[in-house]
């Protein structure tokens, strides 16, 4: 993330943005604009370094070997600052000093810069700088700032102390308020190249570089974290299908955010690839072709919908079925068929009702029955996955006992309504503490 003591930048394609903005930017507030996965962080810092070095005259980068230069990789540097919310912090083995130590369990990490940490940069700012370098502050991602952080930096953004430097970084201007961007300049870091980025992958470790660097939109550290995570070329590939047949075990363990990432890219092909046009994240022809455009653009919408709220404490297991079991297939017959035990839950909706690509049927058939119950061709194996989900006692939502608690059976219930949220609409549902029977309780939109 440094640039070390050989002189050697964290990542090779930043070479060029480096020396432009070392050449041309002598302003005291910088805006820097780009992805995460293309290394805005190690940019930023190495910008920071190339300014404390004590053996370049600011307009080259850090020599990496200098008393300056050492301070900043061991990250102990008196005259720079690096400001990010206490979980980045975390992340990246960065602490300030009034930060609690990570087993303290008082609170969580916050995950925005507050305002008291806006306060202890602006006074750190008007002290004197140690090594007669000037000071240096990075502030990222810059959008981590509330209202109230934001407004409090703002006259120290206009007007800081002479030889005083900030830079905030960010992945879109349009995240910041106004009155920050209208006091810095604007410097952007784009996409390196695919052969400079497919080498630096080779370097690492990963094989195919090329899909994967497509799987992260262009940018080779998010490739890089998905190689780490155990997400191969092959596994790239077979994710689509997968995904369409309903297997959600092909991403079981993935976090809401990374999931969250790979539906809209597969819905983006997906849209791509009805239109008649190559995908742009999955391998050409690994995408389902067919699904109609209405269905996928409402699936689109929701999960854009659940997006702005993935760091909710989601029930991974229960948000990932209802995510891929909303798949949109092919158009055509039957469609997917949802298969709900009629003893035991009762759809507000009738049975035989299409919405959304989905039919209800209310079966009290085994899954051995199943094909003497519905025509053949019309029902995928995927689509039981609603009746195969488990929840912590091991019986099956299809199988829950009618003799169990009222308490255990709205669990049941609840998994139901959950996973069907995104195609249809349910009333939440409540056992009778006198019989086993289960009733329609107030209307609740999911």
């Amino acid at each position: 993330m440094l640039i070390g003591d050989d002189g050697a930048l964290p990542l090779p394609w930043l070479g060029a943005p480096l020396a432009q903005a070392l050449a041309s930017h002598r302003g005291h507030a910088l805006m820097l604009h780009g992805a995460a996965g293309n290394g805005v962080l190690p940019f930023a810092l190495a910008l920071a370094q190339s300014w404390l070095c004590e053996a370049a005259d600011g307009r080259q980068p850090a020599c990496g070997r200098c008393g300056s230069c050492r301070l900043v990789q061991g990250r102990v540097h008196p005259d720079l600052m690096l400001l990010m919310p206490e979980q980045h912090r975390r992340d990246h083995d960065w602490p300030l000093s009034g930060d609690k130590p990570e087993g303290d369990g008082s609170r969580k990490p916050s995950r925005q810069i507050r305002v008291e940490e806006v306060r202890s940069l602006i006074d750190w700012v008007f002290k004197t700088s140690a090594r007669g370098r000037g000071k240096v502050a990075v502030l990222t991602p810059g959008e981590a700032m509330n209202a109230s952080s934001a407004n409090a930096l703002l006259k120290t953004l206009e007007e800081p102390p002479p030889g005083t430097r900030l830079i905030v970084t960010t992945p879109d201007p349009q995240r910041l308020l106004p009155t920050v961007r209208s006091r810095c300049q604007a410097l952007r870091l784009g996409d390196p190249e695919a052969s400079v980025a497919q080498a630096w992958l080779a370097a690492h470790g990963v094989a195919e570089p090329a899909v994967l660097l497509a799987a992260a939109a262009g940018r080779p550290l998010d490739a890089l974290s998905l190689h780490q995570a155990g997400v191969q070329a092959d596994t790239w590939r077979q994710l689509p299908q997968a995904l369409a047949q309903g297997q959600g075990r092909a991403v079981q363990g993935w976090a809401p955010p990374q999931l969250l990432d790979l539906l809209l890219k597969l819905c983006h092909d997906a849209m791509a690839v009805a239109g008649g046009a190559l995908p742009r994240y999955f391998p050409a022809g690994s995408v389902p072709a067919g699904a109609s455009p209405a269905r996928l653009r409402a699936w689109s919408l929701e999960l854009q919908r659940v997006a702005r709220h993935a760091a909710h404490p989601w029930n991974e297991g229960v948000l990932s079925d209802a995510l891929v079991a909303a798949f949109p297939l092919p158009d055509g017959p039957g469609g997917r068929v949802l298969f709900v035990r009629a003893e035991q839950v009762r759809p507000v909706v009738e049975p035989g009702l299409t919405a959304a690509g989905w039919t209800v049927v209310g079966v009290e058939l085994d899954e051995d029955d199943l094909a003497a119950q519905v025509p053949h061709g019309q029902v995928h194996p995927a689509d039981l996955v609603i009746m195969k989900y488990r929840m912590g006692s091991g019986s099956s939502v299809a199988s829950a006992p009618q003799s169990c608690h009222s308490r255990d059976r709205r669990r049941y219930c609840a998994v139901i309504c959950v996973v069907c949220a995104s195609s249809l609409r349910w009333r939440s549902w409540r056992g009778s503490s006198t019989n086993s029977q289960i009733r329609p309780d107030r209307p609740n939109r999911m």
